[in-house]
C-alpha cells in the first residue's frame, strides 16, 4: 500500500498537483487530495518529479548487447527489458525482423514462456516481415522475404496470451491472406511497403489499422500519387508510428504528422543492441551495423534501426518537433496502448496497473514503477519513503 506524493502527475488525460497516487497490489488504487491518505499508506515522497504512465514501446529490436533475432530467448529478452527500463520503458513489444521460420517459432515460445510466468516487462511480439516488399527491404535479408505462405503465417498468429503485432506490405497479400492473420490480440500494420492508395485502401478495409515507423520503407507522398504516407496521414482512423530520433524522420515531418493524426501517433524506438550497451558494431543477416553517434547504418549508409530511447524520444518530441510535454507523455504510453487494445496501461487511473514513469522536466528518468515495485535508475535524481 503505497502513496506517491508530491509530484505532477500526468494521468494520460490531465495534469494534477497536490494529489497522492496510491498504489495496492500492483494496481492503481485511487487519486486522492493529499488531506485524504491514510496514515497506514506507506508515502513515497517523488520530490517535484513527474509521474507518467510507462512508456511502452513496439518496436524494440534490442538493447544491452543483444539482437533478438540472433537470440530469440527468454534470457534476451530479460537482458532487453533491462537496458530499457532506465530509460522510462515499462512495456514492450520485441520485434522478430525477416529471418528463418524456426527463429520465428524460438521467438514465439520464448514469449509465451514470459507471459505465462509473468515475467515482467514483455507484453507481446510483434513480426516485421517475413511478407514485405523486397524493394522495400532496408536491412531484412531478402533470402527470408516470402510471398504469403500459409506454414508461415500459422507461427505469426501462434502466440496464445499477450498482443501479436505483424507488419506487412498490404501490396504484397489478397484480403483473405489479411483476414487469416487477423483476430483477437492481433494488430496488422502496414510498412516496408511500396503500396499505391488503391491498395492501402482496400488493406484498411481489411483489417489493417496502423502504419509502421512513418516515411521509412515506404510509398512516399507524391502530388498525384499519395502512397503509404499520404494515405496514413488523410486516414482518421489509422494509427501510426513513428521514429523521433533525427535521422529517420525530420522534426518537421514528425510535427506535421502528429498534427495531421490527431491523437494517432505514438513513438517507437526501432532501438538496436547498442541501446543500454556498448557495443559499436553487431551484424543483421548478411550486413554488419556501425553505430557512431547516435545513429545505426551499414556501410553504405542505410539505416538499420537505431540507438533510440523512449526518454529520448519524448525529449526530442518537445524539444523539436514543438509537441507539448503531456501529449508527447501520451505518445509513449497512451497511444501505443489504445493502438493496441490494452485495457489497463496507458493512464493513472484507478483499476490500471502500477507501471508507471518517474522523470524530471528534462525527461532524465528517476526510475520506474512495475506492479508497483520501484526500480530507480542508477545516479538519477531519488524518491524518497516516509
Amino acid at each position: 500500500m503505497l502513496a506517491l506524493v508530491n509530484g505532477h502527475v500526468y494521468t494520460g488525460m490531465e495534469v494534477i498537483s497536490d494529489h497522492a497516487v496510491l498504489v495496492e497490489h500492483g494496481h492503481i488504487f485511487d487519486l486522492v487530495a493529499l488531506n485524504q491518505v491514510d496514515s497506514d499508506w506507506k508515502v513515497i515522497d517523488l520530490k517535484g518529479l513527474n509521474i507518467v504512465p510507462g512508456f511502452i514501446d513496439l518496436q524494440v529490436n534490442g538493447g544491452n548487447g543483444v539482437l533478438f533475432n540472433d537470440h530469440p530467448s527468454v534470457s534476451a529478452l530479460q537482458r532487453i527489458v533491462k537496458a530499457h527500463e532506465k530509460f522510462g520503458t515499462t512495456d514492450l513489444l520485441p520485434v522478430f525482423i525477416t529471418g528463418e521460420p524456426a527463429k520465428m517459432r524460438q521467438a514465439v515460445e520464448a514469449v509465451s514462456y514470459c507471459l505465462e510466468n509473468n515475467i515482467p516487462g514483455i507484453i507481446g511480439i510483434h513480426f516485421e516481415g517475413p511478407f514485405i516488399a523486397p524493394e522495400m527491404a532496408g536491412i531484412h535479408d531478402p533470402k527470408y522475404i516470402l510471398e504469403f505462405d500459409e506454414a508461415v503465417a500459422q507461427i505469426l498468429i501462434s502466440l496464445k496470451s499477450g498482443y501479436t503485432l505483424i507488419t506487412v506490405a498490404p501490396e504484397r497479400l489478397t484480403q483473405d491472406q489479411l483476414a487469416k492473420l487477423a483476430g483477437p490480440h492481433i494488430k496488422l500494420a502496414a510498412g516496408h511497403s511500396k503500396a499505391g492508395s488503391t491498395q492501402m485502401a482496400e488493406a484498411f478495409k481489411a483489417g489493417i489499422t496502423g502504419v509502421t515507423h512513418l516515411f521509412n520503407a515506404m510509398s512516399q507522398m507524391q502530388q498525384r500519387s499519395p502512397g503509404v504516407v499520404g494515405c496514413t496521414l488523410s486516414a482518421e482512423q489509422i494509427w501510426a508510428s513513428i521514429i523521433a530520433d533525427g535521422f529517420h524522420v525530420h522534426f518537421v515531418n514528425v510535427r506535421a504528422a502528429w498534427q495531421a493524426k490527431c491523437g494517432k501517433l505514438f513513438l517507437v524506438t526501432d532501438a538496436m543492441p547498442p541501446v543500454g550497451g556498448e557495443i559499436d558494431t553487431f551484424t543483421i543477416g548478411p550486413h554488419t551495423i556501425y553505430h557512431r553517434e547516435g545513429k545505426c547504418f551499414t556501410s553504405d549508409n542505410v539505416l538499420s534501426g537505431s540507438a533510440l530511447d523512449m526518454a529520448t524520444a519524448v525529449r526530442n518530441c518537445i524539444k523539436f518537433a514543438g509537441i507539448e510535454k503531456a501529449e508527447a507523455f501520451r505518445m509513449a504510453s497512451t497511444y501505443p496502448a489504445q493502438f493496441l487494445g490494452i485495457k489497463d496501461l496507458g493512464f493513472i487511473k484507478p483499476g490500471y496497473q502500477a507501471n508507471m514513469t518517474v522523470c524530471d522536466n528534462e525527461i532524465r528518468v528517476a526510475g520506474i514503477f512495475r506492479r508497483g515495485v520501484y526500480c530507480q535508475v542508477a545516479g538519477a535524481p531519488k524518491c524518497g519513503q516516509s
